[in-house]
């Protein structure tokens, strides 16, 4: 809400000894209140000082009070927002591998959602059923391999789902992602060893949009991104997207269903998540606080064990109508270490938390409208869908705890369903 403050002035001087009154009604703000002693109403009259140090004094009290109005309103509607809308842990499912990634998608058409999980070594399709996770069918990634993040989607429109899974090989170095065909059940290999992290986002009309970001020996965030078509085994680059410094992994685009319209939303090199016009590439809103945290971290060209040099791989964001009000929200991960850092590459966390946001393109705001508990160790990877059923999308953390210098070899994975 934005303020406009109009002041009827009243200027009172003295010429040959009689009272002169202005009363135009100006306008003022603090910049023509500095300026009156030159361009005063009435031509070469002085106006004493006192007299303008009040004017002034009045016109910075009026902008503190309105900037204290706006903060008001803010905290008050996140506090509204807070109180309408909670989410509520339906199960929590432990695991003894590792989970690094999960994605939620209709992939054999029954109206049914499966989830999607994986480990760095493996692929899992599974649904819930009775609060757990029933596995359907499991495919093992070839050696040299660990898998970082899974989105499904039909690309090539045969029919069949393929898996684009981001993925880097054994030493953390390259790039080596791959695409699975999904179909009755049964994987299929349609490309090894792809140069590009991949992120599919779901547009608002139904239809899927894949992003692919290249390799580049700066770091990850600096390398281009492309819209990507699927051409029989083949990726085709479509058009690059001119957004710059921002790690695809974050990307996802927000839908408000009542008018069709979509953002990109993404995560600032600083943390902050922004709201970038899909059109114009120009930036709507950003949040107050910082999100992210992650400990997969790529080894760059110039790296060596006495001075590491390293690239975080950053956690994901999800856009989600998860309070069913027809626009969706942003579900954002927020893991703590001890050095408080939230982009660094090198980190093992001990406590974690998620958050939705709320955003309005017109207003220009992100706020949170809920937040989680804190929980033991970090959240490696969040995924929203309706996985039981009943018409209202749930999210899915996936969470890590005891976790040591083996960083993955031996960590607890514990599965949240929140609705």
């Amino acid at each position: 809400m934005k303020f406009k403050v109009w002041f009827l002035l009243f200027i009172v001087v003295s010429v040959n000894g009689q009272d002169v009154v202005d009363t135009t009604g100006s306008v003022l703000n603090a910049q023509n209140v500095d300026s009156l002693e030159s361009t005063s109403i009435i031509p070469n009259i002085p106006i004493a000082p006192d007299t303008l140090q009040a004017v002034q004094t009045q016109a910075v009290e009026t902008q503190v009070q309105s900037a204290e109005t706006q903060a008001i309103e803010t905290q008050t509607r996140t506090a509204e927002a807070q109180t309408v809308f909670q989410l509520k842990t339906i199960t929590k499912i432990q695991r003894k591998n590792t989970i690094v990634g999960a994605t939620v998608k209709d992939i054999d058409n029954d109206k049914k959602n499966e989830i999607i999980l994986i480990t760095r070594r493996s692929v899992e399709v599974a649904r819930f059923v009775n609060k757990t996770l029933q596995t359907v069918s499991e495919f093992k990634t070839p050696s040299g391999v660990s898998l970082v993040s899974i989105d499904v989607a039909d690309i090539n429109e045969n029919g069949a789902y393929e898996f684009y899974i981001s993925a880097v090989n054994a030493t953390f170095e390259i790039y080596q992602s791959m695409i699975l065909e999904y179909n009755k059940g049964q994987f299929s290999v349609v490309k090894k060893r792809c140069g590009y992290q991949f992120r599919v986002l779901n547009e608002p009309d139904g239809s899927s949009t894949l992003l692919g970001q290249k390799y580049s020996s700066n770091g990850v965030q600096k390398g281009d991104v492309f819209v990507l078509g699927l051409n029989g085994g083949e990726l085709v680059e479509k058009n690059k997207i001119d957004i710059s410094d921002r790690a695809v992994h974050t990307f996802t685009s927000p839908c408000d269903h009542s008018d069709n319209s979509s953002v990109y939303a993404m995560s600032a090199p600083d943390g902050l998540i922004e709201l970038i016009d899909k059109q114009s590439g120009s930036k709507i809103a950003e949040s107050a606080e910082k999100f992210g945290g992650s400990p997969f971290a790529i080894k760059l060209p110039a790296h060596t064990m006495s001075n590491p040099a390293m690239s975080t791989l950053p956690i994901r964001n999800v856009s989600s109508d998860v309070n069913n009000d027809g626009v969706d929200e942003l579900v954002c991960v927020k893991n703590h270490d001890s050095f408080r850092s939230i982009m660094a590459s090198t980190s093992l966390y001990k406590q974690a938390h998620f958050e939705v946001l709320s955003f309005d393109r017109n207003e220009g705001f992100v706020e949170s409208i809920w937040k989680s508990g804190v929980y033991s160790g970090f959240i490696i990877d969040i995924a929203a869908g309706d996985i039981n059923g009943n018409g209202k999308n749930n999210v899915i953390v996936i969470k890590l705890d005891n976790v040591g210098n083996n960083m993955f070899k031996k960590a607890k994975t514990e599965i949240i369903v929140f609705e």
